[in-house]
């Protein structure tokens, strides 16, 4: 009998899912009934394990949810700050990716279901989502020489030739160095010509941009998870050097000052418009 059948429609964008194995942990899946349809039946145990970590409260399922390692991807843990455990092993092996966190002094309680809603059609309207997607900033047109310095260069490159309107003095770092010798192989492997117009764009897969509550000040940041910061692999394919995440948190960045937000978190996600956004406009 498949676990799917325990899930109950909770009536506010999420299903609920209660059973002896997972015990008296809340697990509230983020998906359609065409999703839930198509997710793998491998993926219970892996919400068993979830519902299993130290001081968990509540175990979140977004809609790109599939087989991970140990717990599902795309699954969000709360934990009891007190007595709850830092959890690695959800981590798994892809940690190369970009994140960014710009804070506000806007407190938590202007995040109303309205506001919510017009946080997300700015995202929308000034950042483009999805693969292959082409940047709706000045970055568009760039030549490749220009994406070739921004290549090398990174964030750092960046700022000092497109300006900035954020702090970076807290990031951990502006660029991953590219040795002088590595060329990009333009129309070979990787297509590297392919991301010349799509510098400043969201990308897809579950890269996101959060709307999120710091219940320890009270106040909202935005979280944003964007690509790869891979140095160029054997095949020659080239990564964005960290310029990517950094360049769409300056578009989007409204919220100015950079920091690392600490203690509990309601969040608001925005994925590529094919998920299920329904689910991304509710706080977890």
């Amino acid at each position: 009998m498949s676990w799917k059948l325990a899930a109950r429609d909770s009536g506010k964008g999420y299903y609920t899912l209660h059973t002896q194995e997972i015990g008296s942990v809340p697990v509230r899946l983020f998906l359609t009934p065409n999703l839930l349809d198509q997710v793998e039946e491998s993926i219970y145990p892996q919400i068993v394990n979830a519902a299993s970590f130290p001081g968990v409260k509540l175990v979140a399922i977004t809609p790109d949810v599939h087989h991970g390692y140990g717990v599902p991807i795309g699954t969000v843990l709360l934990t009891d700050a007190e007595t709850g455990a830092v959890a690695m092993g959800p981590v798994g092996f892809d940690i190369c990716c970009g994140m960014m966190s710009a804070s506000s002094g806007v407190p938590v309680s202007a995040a109303t279901p309205e506001n919510r809603l017009r946080f997300n059609r700015e995202v929308t309207r000034r950042v483009a989502l999805g693969p292959g997607k082409i940047s709706r900033t000045r970055l568009k047109n760039l030549t490749q020489n220009q994406f070739e310095a921004i290549i090398r260069g990174g964030a750092a490159y960046y700022a000092q030739h497109y300006g900035e309107r954020v702090d970076r003095t807290r990031t951990e770092r502006d660029r991953l160095p590219v040795d002088d010798s590595w060329q990009p192989p333009w129309g070979g492997p990787g297509r590297p010509e392919r991301g010349v117009p799509q510098l400043g764009t969201l990308g897809g897969g579950n890269h996101f941009i959060e709307l999120q509550g710091n219940l320890g000040s009270d106040t909202l940041y935005v979280q944003l998870h964007s690509d790869e910061l891979l140095p160029p692999r054997e095949s020659g394919e080239p990564s964005d050097q960290g310029a990517r995440p950094w360049l769409l948190h300056a578009r989007v960045g409204a919220l100015s000052r950079l920091s690392q937000c600490r203690g509990g978190r309601r969040k608001l996600r925005h994925r590529e418009p094919a998920r299920d956004v329904r689910a991304d406009r509710r706080c977890l």
